[in-house]
């Protein structure tokens, strides 16, 4: 059997992003998810990046008429197909328009 980590199993292994994920039902900056969660700045922007190396996350951007339009970022799901096919571990995060 594989012992491969998968990211998105390190993700929610992980209670700081787990925190997060649920925040994130609505689109937010980095500052309304620190806020929001209880976490540093820093610590919400390292969060950030490693949930963006899964499917999890989508970061996009809020527009505004005048000045920088910062980024946000939005859960991508609201459900995971865990499989085990052929001793391996399959992960498939399910778009928001699939779930029931």
């Amino acid at each position: 059997m594989s012992k491969e980590s998968s990211p998105v199993f390190d993700a929610l292994s992980d209670a700081d992003c787990r925190a997060i994920i649920r925040a994130i039902g609505r689109p937010l900056t980095a500052r309304e998810v620190a806020t929001r969660c209880d976490l540093p700045l820093s610590t919400a922007y390292r969060k950030l990046d490693a949930l963006q190396e899964t499917p999890l996350v989508e970061q996009t951007y809020r527009l505004r008429e005048r000045g920088k339009h910062p980024q946000q970022y939005q859960r991508s799901a609201d459900s995971l197909l865990v499989r085990f096919p052929d001793e391996r571990v399959e992960v498939t995060v399910v778009p928001h328009a699939l779930v029931d």
